[in-house]
C-alpha cells in the first residue's frame, strides 16, 4: 500500500517509511516535563519544575511555581511585582490511576505598593488552581462535589474510594452544602408537598416549580403561616397544586389569594386508589364469590379448544384454623378502636392504649366496615389455568 501511494505521488516508498518511523520516534521521545505539564490545573499560570513518584504510598507529586510577574492585591486590586518571600503549599489533586495526585506549590508573598491599602503583605491568589487556605485543588473539589450531589453521603462514601477519592461522607456533604443557592425565577405555577426531616416525627414543605420541573425551596415546617409568608415574597403565582392537607389550603389562600388551587395528578390517583380500596374492602365477600366463579369458567383457546380451569388446592385444615383465629383477633382490635373512638379518644391515644401503630388506627377509622385481608391477585392462575 505504501509503494502504491508513493508511485501515485511521485515519491520513493523508502522515504515515506523513513519519515513515518522518524515521526514515531519523535512522538515517543517527548520530554517528560513537557508531557506532565499538560496535566496541570492551569498551564498558563503554573510552571512545572520537577516531579516525583512515591511507590510506597502510591502518590505522584508535581512541584510547580507561579509564572506571573505581577499580581493584584486581593484587597485593593492594585498590581505589584515586589516579592516579599516564598513558601511551599501542598494541595491534593485528582488521582492518576492507582496513584493519588499532589501539587507542591511554591507560592510567593508580595508587598502591596498602594499607600492607602491596609494590607501591606499578601499571598498571591491562584483562583484557577485552588482556593485560599484550601488543601485541595479546585477541580478535585468539583469532582467530589459532583459525586456528592448525585449520590449523597453514604452512597458516595462507598463509591469514591474506587476512583481514588477517599473522602468521608461528612466532607462530601459539607462541600455540597457550600454550593450557592439558585436564584428563584418568577414563578407562575408551583406545587407543594411535605417531606420528612425524620419520618413520622418532623416534616417540612417542598416547593416545586411545575413549569421547569425542579425544586425551588425547602420550608422548615408545614404550617400555613410559613407557606403564606413564602408565597407573599413571590407574587405572580397563578396556579398552586397541593394535596388535601388543610394547612396548605389555608396557606395558599392567605399568601396567594389570586392563585387557583388544584390537585396534582399524583394526589388525584392516590385519592382514587384510597376510595377504591375502601369500596373493595367493604365488598370483600362479593369480590371473592365473583373471582371464584371466574376461575371455574372454561376458557376458549385460539385454536378452538376449550381449557377447563384446574381448581386450586384447598388449604389444610390447620392453616384454615390459624387464618380464622388471626381474623378474629383483627376483628376484635377493629371493634376496640371504634369503641374508644366513639368515647372521644384521639387516634394517638388509641394507638398507645392498644399497642398498635397510629397509621393502622387511622386506616381502621377510615374504613366503613372491617377491612378484610387482600388475597393474591394471581391465586389459582398457572400455565394450565390462564
Amino acid at each position: 500500500m505504501t509503494a502504491c501511494n508513493a508511485a501515485l505521488r511521485g515519491m520513493p516508498s523508502v522515504w515515506l517509511v523513513a519519515k513515518l518511523h522518524k515521526e514515531e520516534l519523535a512522538f515517543v521521545s517527548t520530554p517528560v516535563l513537557t508531557f506532565l505539564t499538560r496535566f496541570l490545573p492551569d498551564t498558563m499560570r503554573l510552571s512545572l519544575e520537577a516531579w516525583h513518584v512515591d511507590d510506597a504510598v502510591h502518590q505522584s507529586t508535581l512541584h510547580v511555581t507561579s509564572t506571573h510577574a505581577r499580581v493584584p492585591c486581593p484587597l485593593c486590586h492594585v498590581q505589584t511585582a515586589r516579592v516579599h518571600s516564598h513558601y511551599a503549599h501542598t494541595v491534593a489533586d485528582l488521582p492518576w490511576g492507582i496513584y493519588s495526585g499532589c501539587l507542591r506549590l511554591r507560592v510567593r508573598k508580595f508587598f502591596c505598593d498602594h499607600a492607602a491599602c491596609s494590607r501591606q503583605i499578601f499571598t498571591e491568589r491562584l483562583p484557577t488552581v485552588t482556593a485560599p487556605w484550601a488543601r485541595q485543588t479546585t477541580r478535585l473539589v468539583e469532582g467530589i462535589r459532583a459525586l456528592g450531589g448525585a449520590l449523597g453521603g453514604a452512597a458516595g462514601a462507598r463509591l469514591t474510594p474506587r476512583f481514588g477519592l477517599p473522602v468521608s461522607r461528612d466532607t462530601r456533604l459539607r462541600l455540597v452544602a457550600r454550593l450557592p443557592l439558585l436564584v428563584v425565577p418568577p414563578l407562575s405555577a408551583l406545587g407543594g408537598d411535605d417531606w420528612a426531616h425524620r419520618k413520622r416525627q418532623r416534616y417540612g414543605t417542598l416547593i416545586v416549580d411545575l413549569e421547569r420541573r425542579r425544586p425551588v425551596a425547602l420550608l422548615n415546617d408545614r404550617e400555613a403561616d410559613t407557606l403564606a409568608t413564602w408565597l407573599r415574597a413571590h407574587p405572580g403565582i397563578t396556579v398552586s397544586a397541593r394535596d388535601r392537607m388543610k394547612a396548605y389550603g389555608d396557606g395558599a389562600r392567605a399568601g396567594a389569594p389570586q392563585a387557583t388551587q388544584v390537585a396534582d395528578r399524583f394526589h388525584l390517583v392516590q385519592n382514587l386508589a384510597e376510595a377504591l380500596d375502601q369500596v373493595f374492602s367493604a365488598h370483600g365477600n362479593a369480590r371473592k364469590a365473583v373471582s371464584d366463579a371466574l376461575r371455574k369458567t372454561p376458557v376458549l383457546q385460539a385454536d378452538g379448544r376449550t381449557a377447563v380451569p384446574v381448581p386450586p388446592r384447598a388449604p389444610a385444615l390447620q392453616a384454615q384454623t390459624r387464618a380464622a383465629q388471626r381474623r378474629a383477633r383483627r376483628l376484635a382490635t377493629y371493634e376496640q378502636v371504634w369503641t374508644l373512638h366513639r368515647q372521644g379518644w384521639a387516634p394517638r391515644a388509641i394507638a398507645q392504649q392498644l399497642g398498635m401503630g397510629r397509621w393502622t388506627v387511622g386506616r381502621y377509622l377510615r374504613a366503613p366496615s372491617f377491612p378484610e385481608r387482600k388475597g393474591r391477585s394471581d391465586k389459582g392462575k398457572s400455565r394450565r389455568t390462564p
